[in-house]
């Protein structure tokens, strides 16, 4: 099966979130392809997963949400904490 250029399959999007995420290459390619290989061969596969493109474009665009988020509450956060030395 040929994947159209440009486009992610299922696995890689996991694996770019489970690399997003923090974890590491290889513990990512385990994770999104259930690899039970050796620690080199996972090592390598994961390595080429990260250099292509589109993955590194899928991880940039997670973290970018993240770090949203993560503003967005802390800015919720500091705006109850106003709030609440209004009303006490």
């Amino acid at each position: 099966m040929r994947i159209p250029k440009g486009t992610l399959t299922p696995k890689m999007r996991k694996f770019a979130e489970a690399v997003a995420l923090g974890n590491t290459g290889a513990d990512a390619y385990r994770q999104a392809y259930n690899a039970k290989g050796k620690p080199k061969t996972v090592g390598t596969h994961a390595s080429m997963l990260k250099a292509d493109e589109r993955i590194q474009r899928e991880i940039a665009r997670i973290e970018k949400a993240q770090l949203l988020a993560a503003l967005r509450s802390e800015e919720h956060t500091s705006e109850l904490q106003s709030l609440r030395h209004l009303v006490c």
